[in-house]
């Protein structure tokens, strides 16, 4: 039998989320499987061993290249063909693959198609607020359900983690030598991961404030703050840096290219990781580190951490005064000192 799950966009959390229902796929069904997805999913899952092929389809939302992609995934002859979003466009499209079936979630036109296996997201109440990720395991139960419901249990999705090949690990490595070398931090050394950056969602803080957050975690005694940054964030980042004269001796800024692998790496050498509702705390959730969410509360329905530990914002950015905000940042580091003070946290492997 053989599986394809299908990525609509190309979105770094959406892509982490699937990897609990692609790695239960692979044990439960004991499958072929093949994600059909981007330039991201290609590299994020490359050393995933429950993913028998990760395909580079390029924009699946440009209609010139349909055709072609149409024949890619026809060169698999899947049994079925999940679909990771709903709308009737994109579901037309799959249907004209030779898939034998189509799963999605039902909407009207689903209804009326032999070939579609649909769960019913909208109107059932017992989804409301179910994860996302969870939802994508509702969709690989529907291939055979009673198989499912027998195996689910036994899987430890611990398991389902984000590999890096050696290229990565070594140039994270080389990394944190060279800069913890140059700083006054006595051991145990925690690595506090802040990500200021949020492309997407409207519920975070000013960078005013992240500074001043990145700031204060730099402060705590036997702690590191980490920046990631990426090409599209970086001159911004710095000038707003440079602008706020903040005095932060224990900063790390890793300037990281376009490569998804360097930041799941070093992830994994952070002890906590405090961001708002986007890819890097999903990351940071399927890689097992602690994390801090600055979330907006519905949002923890959806987009939820397996750590489950947020600092509710209870208005968007452009409605947020001085002293919520200044709030966030008092909190956020009352959490993290307690943190460290209840072992709830690791020291960093540097």
């Amino acid at each position: 039998m053989t599986v394809g799950l299908v990525c609509y966009k190309k979105e770094l959390g959406s892509s982490i989320i699937y990897a609990k229902c692609l790695f239960a796929l692979k044990n439960i069904y004991q499958c072929k499987v093949v994600i059909f997805g981007n330039s991201l999913t290609k590299e994020l899952f490359t050393y995933c061993d429950y993913i028998d092929d990760s395909i580079d389809m390029g924009n699946i939302e440009v209609q010139e290249q349909r055709s072609i992609q149409l024949e890619t995934i026809n060169k698999y002859t899947c049994d079925y063909l999940i679909a990771s979003t709903t709308t009737q466009e994109f579901i037309q499209f799959l249907m004209q693959s030779n898939a034998k079936k189509i799963i999605c979630i039902t909407k009207l036109y689903s209804l009326f198609s032999l070939r579609c296996k649909s769960m019913p997201l909208y109107f059932s109440k017992k989804y409301r607020n179910m994860r996302y990720e969870d939802i994508m395991l509702c969709l690989a139960r529907k291939i055979k359900p009673s198989v499912f419901d027998k195996h689910i249990k036994e899987l430890d999705f611990s398991k389902c983690q984000i590999h890096v090949g050696m290229e990565s690990r070594k140039i994270i490595d080389k990394f944190l030598k060279n800069s913890i070398s140059k700083m006054k931090c006595k051991d145990p050394t925690y690595v506090i991961m802040v990500n200021p950056f949020n492309v997407n969602n409207r519920f975070t803080i000013d960078i005013t404030y992240w500074l001043k957050l990145i700031e204060e975690v730099a402060r705590i005694p036997h702690c590191i703050a980490l920046v990631v940054t990426y090409p599209q964030v970086k001159d911004n980042f710095m000038q707003e840096l440079a602008k706020s004269n903040i005095s932060a001796q224990n900063l790390l800024i890793l300037h990281n290219d376009n490569h998804i692998l360097n930041l799941v790496a070093i992830t994994k050498r952070a002890s906590l990781v405090i961001s708002p509702s986007t890819g890097t705390i999903h990351i940071a959730s399927n890689v097992l580190i602690p994390t801090l969410g600055l979330y907006a509360e519905w949002d923890t329905g959806r987009w939820g951490t397996d750590y489950g530990l947020y600092i509710f914002l209870q208005k968007p950015l452009d409605n947020m005064n001085h002293n919520a905000q200044q709030d966030v940042v008092k909190k956020s580091i009352t959490i993290v000192k307690e943190m460290i003070a209840q072992g709830k946290i690791k020291p960093a492997k540097l």
